[in-house]
Formats: structure tokens, C-alpha cells, sequence
């Protein structure tokens, strides 16, 4: 069976859409659907009546508003299938078959499987590894590597998803798509998620991931995660103005003063210093 974990607020006027991608799915006989109430004003009552014909549909009312991540924590601590898929309250499964062909993939005997995800805002096919859409997780797997949602109301799927990529794991990628992102101008992320505004807690959320994983994560993947994340914090750091910049090194020095010697260098400097700040962390 498929916990299908789906954090609610105020998800009234698009969670019709996301059901209705699970009652079309192949294998809705397979899957369990928890909808976790963010504390919304209204109840989500209506919503169990009109599916629990089609699928085992329950709901978890959070006593207060907590953010998607704390959701999602709420709703793996109260679901007990062998596999967990997330879906926002205003996206779709991409097709008819998205689930059975996750499924089919990580009954292999994978840990993670990863798949495409179509963005409606960019109108791209996109594999995005920092997320936690379009993928299929082994319960066991998140259990015994402890892997779970910290109480960030940002970055949190990021944070969730690199613990799992800096965890040993059996993962494979299925080259098709099961997700459909949806833009809703009324979302978390959309009012509210700014590269620079939320920077500081990305960064906190890195490196508090770093210090989990310090012990018992090998040097290759640990190096990997660095330096995509060093190229990210790049990009961003080039977009901003000057007095943007003083305030982002002053986050620099308090959760990462590596890449603080790095951030003023030129994009092919920068990446050649970071690389070779890398291998010389893999040698020591």
C-alpha cells in the first residue's frame, strides 16, 4: 500500500483537482490518502464524504498552523504503509498510470525512486532533486535513517530531501512523468518564498544538515551535496544589490565561513577554488 500524505491549508478551492487525480489513478485500490488540516478556517468534511467511495481517505487536524513541513512530519508519524508519496493540495498526478509506475519501480527494491515532474509556471519537464515531488519513498528507509521534516515553513521539502540524498541509499530515476506542478498565486511559496528573504534559513537548514550527517555519510556524496550547493548560493549571491550582499556574507560567516572566501571570486574562480576546496576535503 501508498500512504498519500496531502497537507491542507485552506485548500477548499483546489483540492477538488488533486483528488480527482487520485480517483483516476490505476491503482487507487492501493493507496491510503491523509489529509492533514493545517488549521484551516473551514473543515475539509465534505471532501472525505464525496471520495472515501473511490479510496480510504481519512483527515489529521493539527491543533495549531505549522507550516507544509511540520504537515507532512504530522502525517508519516500517522501513516503506517510500506511506501509514502507527497502531493501538494493544488497539484496532480501527471497520468492515469503515475502511481502504479512509481510503485512498480521501487517494488524492485530501491529506496527512493525519483521521476519527471512537469512545472506549469515554466511549462518544463523538469527531474528536481532538492524537492520532494514526483517521488516514491521506502518507509523503512526514512525510519531507520531517521530522515524527517524539520519545522522550517521554507526550504522544508528541500531540507527533507537532501537528508535523504546525503543518506546511503538503493535509488533509481524512472524516465517518465507523475507529477504536474501547478502555479497557485495563493500558495505558501508563491506569496511569501523571495531567494534572498528566505537565504538565511536555507542556510541554516544546510548546515544543520551537515552537522546530522557529519559521522555517517561517505566523503563523494558528501562533496556532491557541497558543491551543488555552493553553485546555488552563487547564482543567488550574483543577483543581488550591494547592501544585499553585506547582509548575505554576514549569513555566510555565521552558518558557513568556507564558501565566505570564495563568494566575491568570479564564477569559473569560484567553482575552481570550491573544487579544490573539495578534494581536499575528501583527502583529509
Amino acid at each position: 500500500m501508498i500512504d498519500i500524505i496531502i497537507p491542507c491549508f485552506n485548500a477548499h478551492s483546489t483540492l477538488d483537482k488533486t483528488l480527482q487525480s487520485i480517483v483516476i489513478q490505476s491503482i487507487k485500490d492501493k493507496v491510503n490518502v491523509l489529509l492533514v488540516d493545517d488549521c484551516s478556517e473551514e473543515k475539509y468534511d465534505d471532501f472525505i464524504d464525496r471520495y472515501k467511495k473511490y479510496f480510504n481517505i481519512d483527515i489529521l487536524r493539527l491543533d495549531e498552523n505549522s507550516g507544509p513541513g511540520i504537515a507532512r512530519e504530522e502525517g508519516i508519524k500517522n501513516t503506517d504503509s510500506k511506501y509514502i508519496v507527497f502531493i501538494d493540495s493544488d497539484d496532480l498526478f501527471y497520468s492515469s498510470i503515475s502511481l502504479e509506475e512509481l510503485l512498480n519501480k521501487i517494488e524492485e527494491g530501491y529506496d527512493l525512486v525519483f521521476s519527471i515532474e512537469y512545472v506549469q509556471s515554466r511549462d518544463l519537464y523538469l527531474v528536481l532533486n532538492g524537492n520532494i515531488h514526483g517521488k516514491i519513498y521506502r518507509r523503512d528507509f526514512l525510519k531507520k535513517n531517521n530522515i524527517h521534516f524539520n519545522n522550517s515553513r521554507y526550504h522544508e521539502d528541500n531540507y527533507f530531501n537532501n537528508f535523504v540524498l546525503l543518506k546511503p541509499s538503493k535509488k533509481c530515476f524512472l524516465e517518465e512523468c507523475t507529477y504536474f506542478y501547478t502555479y497557485n498565486n495563493n500558495s505558501i511559496t508563491n506569496n511569501n518564498y523571495n531567494d534572498f528573504d528566505n537565504m538565511e534559513l536555507y542556510l541554516k537548514n544546510m548546515n544543520e544538515l551537515l552537522k546530522i550527517t557529519e559521522k555517517n555519510c561517505d566523503k563523494v556524496r558528501r562533496a556532491r551535496f557541497l558543491l551543488e550547493k555552493y553553485k546555488y548560493l552563487k547564482r543567488v549571491y550574483n543577483t543581488l544589490d550591494n547592501e544585499q550582499k553585506v547582509i548575505f556574507r554576514d549569513w555566510l560567516n555565521k552558518y558557513d565561513c568556507t564558501l565566505l572566501r570564495f563568494i566575491d571570486l568570479d564564477d569559473y574562480i569560484f567553482l575552481n577554488e570550491v573544487v579544490l576546496y573539495l578534494f581536499n576535503y575528501m583527502e583529509s
